[in-house]
């Protein structure tokens, strides 16, 4: 039999709502093409219950994305078979993609569920990143944390830094800002950030200019940087900026709604 390119790391309750979720780890037999991140262990946070394109439609994916503001706005349908609509999404995750098809493999029972014996030695040395899709903080972290002591090193990102019950996340991930107000905001509450910008925006005192971004010439991958692992041990490291990033669609959106 050939070795799964992954494991369900967790299923049970989101602990943003409750609801029905799961947590895969890919990239365990064959290393994800994203060049941007490099060949990081991937991890996807999705509704058990509905697929990731119905689900930023229904709105049930603020079960694994919170209230971030780059997930879009519900409307009424206008035509195209569900009965509510996403509009004005400046996610960069395309989820008909990567999360749609690793949530069908889910279903197909591709992945099997995490066994310490089997598959400690598939994160060990290996980098990781928290959340290729979804929000890191809807996983307990206990459970991440297991992951991260046995990885290499991380890269994570989360919306959810207002929220004092998830203030612990810190160490391991970064506090996704759009602002230079909520970059204050957020290291005055112990966080390192990553900022996200208009195409126009540079780096701030305290920032640098994420190196895998295609403005800074695709120098380094997320593997290769690391910078992007939370404020364990020093909370007053530089943090990064990025111009905005993903398809014109994403890039509109995103100029119009937050930029």
């Amino acid at each position: 039999m050939s070795k799964p390119n992954g494991f369900v790391f967790y299923r049970g309750a989101s602990m943003l709502d409750g609801a029905p979720i799961i947590g895969v780890v890919t990239g365990t037999a064959k290393a994800s093409a994203n060049e941007k991140t490099g060949s990081l262990l991937q991890s996807w946070i999705l509704r058990e219950d509905e697929n990731p394109t119905a689900s930023i439609h229904s709105g049930a994916d603020s079960s694994v994305c919170g209230d971030c503001p780059l997930r879009g706005i519900i409307q009424a349908s206008s035509g195209n078979g569900w009965e509510t609509s996403n509009r004005m999404r400046a996610c960069y995750v395309n989820v008909h993609q990567a999360p749609r098809s690793v949530w069908a493999s889910y279903h197909r029972g591709n992945y099997p569920a995490f066994d310490p014996t089997a598959h400690n030695g598939l994160v060990r040395g290996r980098m990781l990143r928290l959340g290729s899709y979804g929000e890191p903080t809807a996983v307990p972290l206990p459970v991440w944390s297991a992951l991260a002591r046995l990885s290499a090193g991380r890269t994570g990102y989360t919306h959810q830094w207002r929220q004092s019950r998830f203030w612990r996340f810190r160490r391991l991930v970064m506090a996704s800002c759009e602002t230079v107000a909520d970059v204050a905001l957020a290291q005055s509450k112990g966080w390192r950030t990553f900022r996200t910008g208009r195409a126009v925006e540079a780096p701030v005192k305290g920032e640098f200019r994420c190196p895998a971004s295609a403005e800074a010439g695709k120098r380094l991958t997320c593997e290769q940087c690391g910078a992007c692992n939370g404020a364990d041990r020093n909370a007053s490291r530089v943090s990064v900026f990025i111009a905005v990033h993903g398809g014109p669609a994403t890039k509109h959106s995103y100029e119009r709604g937050l930029g």
